[in-house]
């Protein structure tokens, strides 16, 4: 299925006035790899200027963590939840 701004839409998560809640909203889910188990994640993105750096966030995430071009690690509370705008097992797919 394409990600066009019909299918999906960007949360704006600021966590220092709340944390990340997927409730009430289709959060695009990825799956991590940690201590002999998967934990659900979702797609998140900080933008810095013109940039958007992508990373995941946990349910209950004020901040997130992601690295720049050179491998540099970096941190903020404020950045973005990729969601979906309705429910995409009533989506037609699109090969």
């Amino acid at each position: 299925m394409p990600l066009t701004k019909e299918t999906v839409i960007w949360l704006h998560v600021e966590g220092v006035q709340s944390s990340f809640s997927a409730k009430g909203h289709r959060p695009v889910q990825v799956a991590k790899w940690g201590e002999r188990r998967y934990t659900t994640c979702y797609v998140a993105a900080a933008k810095v200027e013109h940039v958007y750096y992508f990373t995941h966030v946990e349910e209950g995430a004020t901040s997130i963590t992601y690295y720049d071009e050179l491998g540099v690690e970096h941190s903020t509370s404020d950045f973005f939840v990729l969601a979906m705008r309705h429910d995409y097992m009533s989506s037609k797919f699109v090969w």
